[in-house]
């Protein structure tokens, strides 16, 4: 019997902004059949918390935007005016995981450390 699962990579390990820049953070994923994709944002020492969902047309004048794209199987987080408060651990996931098992957070997170 086979077993088939969804994966998600961060494209990169570190991204750096200064005050006023703009920002992005990207994750590929894998697998089909997806039904949603989100951000958590983790300060130190404090569990990660919902930032929001990406979207595939989002709004982009908020600061904070995320977009799925399916046929790149891309997502991605803009912020797109830095502030020192962003600095942080971001994550992507594939499906809302912060509602039950942290074991099942942890597995499905992929993360980017902080925006300085």
């Amino acid at each position: 019997e086979s077993v088939f699962a969804n994966a998600i990579t961060a494209l990169s390990s570190e991204n750096n902004a200064f005050e006023g820049e703009k920002a992005t953070l990207s994750c590929n994923y894998s697998g089909s059949n997806i039904k949603s994709w989100q951000w958590y944002r983790q300060y130190p020492n404090i569990a990660p918390e919902f930032l929001l969902q990406a979207l595939e047309k989002p709004d982009l004048s908020r600061r904070l935007s995320a977009k799925a794209t399916k046929d790149l199987k891309q997502v991605n987080l803009t912020i797109s005016s830095a502030e020192e408060t962003d600095s942080a651990l971001y994550c992507c996931a594939l499906q809302p995981t912060v509602t039950g098992n942290l074991r099942t957070l942890y597995k499905n997170l992929a993360c980017n450390t902080s925006i300085c």
